[in-house]
């Protein structure tokens, strides 16, 4: 049986927004500024050169075709005005960013010079790319269906529609700056108006997530990127002065402003928190703030992973650093009535804390594996993602005799084309309900073992928790 799917964060917009300056041929699947181009990749193309040095993958991961392949019937479309950061990187000829940039990333070298320009824009580009895949919404011309849910829509029958239904959502509060210096007051002036307008679309963003790579003007980041590539150095888990003149921080003074401005009901419906890349301190101080000005609004992490504190199974590889959850974020969400979303990254999901001779002996391994086994290893850190979140509630519980339930606040954020390096056997949309099988699989054999230490559970029933119903609970509760 085929199974719908909900993925909270994903960027099926960056690819062909990026190459609508030399084609806005939309509506044709064989060009690269339509959102149906696929350019997917088989397994043989997996771990190549471009995606060990840069943990980006080159090929596309979430256009529509995918999508419908993998049954993902709901994406959570994340508009992104390109960061100026990524391009300028690191000992490399300003003459050959653009090329490299729009090689890296996949959106072609015009866009890339584009971004470059001082007069550069991060709020017109949002509306801009916002402009350009509002012409989808319901249009004839579309090689499949694909429409937006918008707050006041009826709920459709996911397992009898064929439409592949979007959430608009943003990333990057650089998104509120009008213009390109994320530090200049001029730039920063009316914000609340540029809010209200977000709220007055007629497909409203669901929710901000407000950092992001860099320095942004409203909040200090985690380290994100290679930083042999990119410089994310400034604002990157230390406070900072925003250019304020109030001294270090970690949320400025207009950041408050944003934060007023999208969760105040007063102005429209209310715009919603992501603190995913906020700096581990901001997001603690977001969390106090939130509960004694806020505290009806759910916390949202929209795509990550844990790391790991505590875990029962000391053999298993976590990324543990400030970018992903740690105890007390899942609490503070869980808590809030808030949502997880799982990122299908390898570096994000642990797979790569291995020194150079496990990493060859894992390579080793891999190849006389069957396919059925390679699935069920590229499963593995997912599962351990799930159980570490579960274990890390189910000790609170006990401590502070409480019955918050994990199992409600864990979906999918797989960040398909936001760059990343996706998990092998797993690099793509249509891949993810072989995942679901697998886990299937490793979550039956790890509730009907010995070495649980979490409450058993119906496996069936968690997965669709997981892969589905969580995440259309919270778009209902919280959108529509």
């Amino acid at each position: 049986m085929a199974y719908p799917i909900i993925d909270i964060h994903c960027h099926p917009n960056i690819r062909p927004y990026g190459w609508s300056l030399k084609n806005k041929d939309f509506f044709n699947p064989s060009d690269k500024s339509s959102p149906w181009f696929s350019s997917t990749a088989t397994e043989e193309d997996l771990g190549r050169v471009m995606e060990g040095l840069t943990t980006f993958a080159p090929y596309r991961q979430c256009d529509f075709k995918n999508l419908a392949q993998g049954m993902v019937k709901i994406s959570f479309l994340s508009f992104y005005p390109l960061e100026q950061g990524f391009t300028r990187p690191k000992n490399v000829n300003q003459q050959l960013t653009p090329e490299l940039v729009g090689k890296i990333i996949g959106l072609g070298p015009e866009r890339a010079r584009q971004v470059m320009a001082s007069n550069y824009n991060y709020w017109y580009h949002y509306l801009w790319e916002y402009e350009y895949f509002s012409q989808l919404d319901g249009n004839k011309n579309a090689p499949t269906k694909v429409r937006f849910l918008k707050p006041g829509d009826p709920m459709p029958d996911f397992f009898v529609d064929d439409t592949v239904w979007l959430v608009s959502t943003i990333e990057g509060g650089h998104t509120l700056c009008d213009g390109c210096n994320t530090l200049g007051e001029q730039e920063w002036a009316n914000v609340e108006v540029r809010v209200q307008h977000l709220k007055q679309q007629p497909i409203p963003p669901f929710f901000i997530t407000m950092a992001h790579h860099f320095l942004n003007g409203i909040t200090t980041h985690c380290e994100s990127l290679p930083q042999t590539l990119f410089d994310q150095v400034r604002g990157m888990d230390k406070k900072d002065d925003f250019g304020e003149g109030a001294g270090p921080v970690w949320i400025s003074k207009r950041g408050y402003k944003v934060l007023n401005a999208m969760l105040d009901t007063k102005n429209g419906r209310r715009i919603h928190v992501d603190v995913k890349h906020m700096a581990r301190e901001a997001r603690l101080e977001f969390y106090n703030w939130r509960k004694q000005h806020y505290g009806d609004a759910p916390i949202i992490y929209s795509h990550g992973a844990g790391r790991g504190t505590g875990y029962s199974d000391k053999s298993v590889k976590f990324y543990d650093r400030d970018i992903n959850l740690d105890e007390t974020d899942v609490i503070e969400i869980v808590s809030s009535n808030g949502i997880i979303g799982l990122e299908m990254d390898q570096r994000i999901m642990g797979m790569n804390e291995l020194t150079g001779l496990q990493r060859k002996w894992r390579a080793a391994k891999l190849a006389l594996m069957s396919k059925r086994k390679k699935e069920m290893f590229w499963a593995e850190p997912v599962m351990h993602n799930i159980l570490w979140i579960v274990e890390v509630i189910e000790r609170y519980n006990r401590s502070k005799g409480s019955n918050l339930n994990a199992w409600e606040h864990i979906s999918l954020g797989t960040d398909f084309d936001g760059i990343i390096n996706p998990l092998n056997q797993y690099w793509e949309a249509s891949r993810l309900p072989s995942m679901r099988e697998a886990l299937r699989t490793l979550l039956h054999d790890y509730f009907n073992g010995r070495n649980r230490t979490v409450t058993p559970q119906d496996t069936d029933g968690v997965l669709d928790k997981i892969f589905y119903s969580n995440a259309l609970r919270f778009l209902q509760q919280y959108y529509l």
